[in-house]
């Protein structure tokens, strides 16, 4: 049984790509990272933030594929594209992909536990439920979320990626299973996605798939005004969960 994993990156999650190689390398096949030309908001890239953080992440392939503007048919569309180009450059065969966003850190030992395990082999497709962090490393929310997927390489081509429904959720089919946790009922994954300064939030928000969802901006900019620093007594805006705080399973620093 063999992974690959690929990774959709930004120079917004600079913070954390380090980590989330790192992490995966004792069980990957190959890492791909991908990124694109562009914010998904249509901004310029910073390119030199990119260029310093990929230049530490030796040993993988990376891919940058264009943004177009006007091209978006759907909300999920540019997330799908970096799936599948990342998935594209792949070069070694792989039982299995980890599709990854640049946020998402795996417990190495505990993941590689439950491949070990009876727990894993039965499904076509597997997504784990993860600890999910708001405004820094050390901030845990005390519910769960589903985050990063597994899928089997056999259904992987760039077109099915490009172009599936629900982003990542296509990847599921009846065959797959979520909240999956791994032996002993661990937790094997961390999503950082709200982990980060004022700045970086707005940049996320004006970046990402949901971004007319919810009148983002206004909502940062109002949580940060009335909680200039954050403690165990407040909420998120994004779900309203509660927090602790915790030893920070990464040591990267939110700047």
């Amino acid at each position: 049984m063999t992974i690959s994993t690929v990774i959709s990156y930004c120079s917004n999650d600079q913070d954390f790509i380090r980590d989330v190689v790192e992490k995966v390398r004792p069980f990957s096949t190959e890492i791909s990272i991908s990124f694109s030309t562009h914010l998904f908001s249509g901004e310029f890239e910073d390119h030199q933030k990119l260029a310093i953080s990929l230049e530490q992440l030796t040993g993988t392939v990376k891919v940058q594929f264009p943004y177009v503007h006007g091209e978006r048919p759907t909300p999920g569309h540019w997330h799908n594209r970096a799936r599948a180009y990342g998935y594209q450059v792949l070069t070694k065969p792989a039982d299995w992909i980890l599709f990854l966003d640049g946020d998402e850190v795996v417990d190495t030992l505990e993941f590689m536990k439950w491949l070990d395990s009876p727990l894993f082999g039965y499904h076509t497709g597997y997504r784990f439920l993860g600890h999910w962090y708001f405004r820094d490393t050390c901030w845990q929310a005390t519910s769960r979320e589903d985050v990063s997927v597994l899928a089997q390489a056999s259904k992987c081509n760039f077109q099915f990626l490009d172009n599936c429904p629900g982003e990542r959720l296509g990847l599921l089919d009846p065959g797959s299973v979520s909240n999956v946790r791994g032996v002993d009922g661990a937790l094997m994954f961390h999503h950082y996605s709200w982990a980060r300064t004022k700045e970086g939030m707005l940049t996320k928000v004006r970046s990402w798939g949901h971004k007319n969802d919810q009148p983002w901006e206004q909502m940062i900019n109002y949580h940060f005004e009335q909680h200039p620093e954050f403690n165990e007594s407040l909420t998120d805006f994004v779900h309203g969960y509660n927090f602790r705080k915790v030893e920070p399973f990464i040591n990267a620093h939110v700047t």
